[in-house]
């Protein structure tokens, strides 16, 4: 989610010996990334909604990562991480770039939010 409005989710998809763990997430090549994730149009507007709400709960500024699981009983939070990284394994980038914005337009975007929220905070 970035100021409010949620990106493309990303399906992660370890492979089937591995459990997703620290190690699965960040060793390139244990894991998959879908992005956009296969959901249905249904639940993509849910995981959606979920994600902006949170954001908007928790009077989150910038950019977050909403993590959810779906099962049987639909999506449900898991955590939001108010720091999400910008690396090669990263996830934020990925949802980004699935939206249409390059890894300098993302980068823009975020400083130009947190100048944004500085200059509103001097008054």
């Amino acid at each position: 989610v970035i100021d409010g409005e949620p990106l493309p989710a990303v399906e992660v998809i370890p492979h089937a010996e591995d459990t997703y763990d620290y190690e699965g997430r960040y060793s390139i090549g244990r894991t998959d990334f879908v992005c956009p994730a296969e959901l249905s149009a249904e639940e993509s507007a849910e995981v959606s909604a979920i994600a902006a709400s949170a954001y908007e709960t928790l009077g989150a500024a910038g950019a977050v990562r909403v993590d959810l699981m779906l099962g049987p009983g639909g999506p449900q939070a898991l955590e939001v991480n108010a720091i999400p990284g910008l690396t090669d394994t990263s996830l934020l980038p990925m949802a980004a770039e699935a939206a249409g914005m390059g890894f300098e337009a993302l980068v823009e975007r975020l400083v130009e939010l947190a100048v944004a929220r500085t200059t509103a905070a001097r008054g």
